[in-house]
């Protein structure tokens, strides 16, 4: 409700109550008398939680429900969020779905984890240690750091601590990371649970991970298979040399693994699975173990190409 009194130009404030009654006992209350009020109720005062309780069948047409967007994706089936408004939003979205739409909205939830910084911390722009995913992406220089902490809406002495935990967490700045790396680093981080302690320098070393792989694929299309390179069948009495079997091995055990660990949400296991097979199986044994065939023009050739092909192709 809005107060303003009739006794002093331009004074006003707020109070909160259910009712004018209400409103009006907490005033007199306060000030003692309120014959020198005039209420006013505020008409746009809506539940921020409560219209986005409606969000998972309003997305999609409702209340028309014959759309065939309703029809055709309502109800969902998964629903991601963090475990600290799952009573603030995810209840709500149920108990809303099912009163004006007789269904249950999704039927998991995937809770994830709280992102803090290394040390577990909770981030915050006073203790100077919040993590802009736009900077890891980009990259950001220490000064420009301490820039957006002016212009934040700190006080100075808070400011001037947060610079000075600044220069202790990234003293050399946020390098440039991408946005492969970052996304692949939080799903490697990703435990039910548990919570997420976000080290740069781990983000970087997945950097250089997609990097590795960039490479690896371009050697393969360029040098490995050649420009012109077409699948073709080879002859059957030559049998499959021991690497590709080898290889075709190790790419079928991280499909399964991966395929069974996306079905029961586990992302830290099919990165693991994924980085392993690339750089340590691919990468360190396969292609070193290839490239003297490759430019030896070896009889085995075709099946090394054929293999490496749809290695890269999977």
């Amino acid at each position: 409700w809005k107060v303003t009194f009739s006794d002093t130009i331009g004074k006003e404030e707020w109070v909160i109550a259910r009712n004018m009654d209400e409103a009006l006992a907490k005033l007199k209350a306060k000030h003692g008398s309120v014959f020198h009020m005039r209420l006013e109720q505020d008409e746009d005062v809506l539940d921020t939680w409560f219209s986005s309780a409606l969000w998972p069948f309003v997305l999609f047409g409702w209340p028309d429900t014959s759309k065939k967007s309703f029809e055709d994706f309502f109800p969902t089936s998964l629903l991601e969020t963090g475990h600290d408004i799952l009573f603030f939003w995810v209840a709500r979205m149920v108990m809303c779905s099912m009163a004006l739409t007789g269904k249950i909205p999704f039927q998991e939830i995937y809770m994830h984890a709280m992102v803090r910084d290394k040390t577990g911390e909770k981030m915050s722009k006073s203790k100077g240690n919040v993590i802009d995913p736009i900077d890891v992406l980009n990259g950001i220089t220490l000064e420009g750091l301490h820039e957006k902490l002016q212009q934040s809406n700190l006080d100075k002495k808070e400011i001037d601590k947060a610079v000075k935990l600044q220069q202790k967490a990234f003293p050399k700045g946020i390098p440039q990371c991408g946005s492969d790396a970052l996304r692949f680093g939080l799903l490697a981080y990703t435990v039910s649970g548990r919570n997420v302690n976000l080290d740069i320098d781990r983000i970087v070393g997945y950097r250089q991970f997609c990097n590795k792989l960039w490479n690896a694929v371009k050697f393969s299309v360029h040098f490995a298979l050649g420009d012109n390179f077409v699948y073709r069948s080879c002859d059957e009495s030559t049998p499959l040399p021991f690497e590709c079997k080898w290889i075709l091995s190790r790419l079928d055990a991280c499909i399964d693994l991966c395929t069974t660990s996306f079905k029961t949400y586990d992302f830290g296991t099919c990165t693991s699975a994924i980085y392993s097979f690339w750089l340590y199986e691919f990468c360190d044994v396969f292609l070193e173990v290839i490239k003297p065939k490759i430019y030896n023009e070896s009889t085995e050739k075709t099946h090394i190409q054929n293999t490496v092909f749809y290695v890269i192709e999977r």
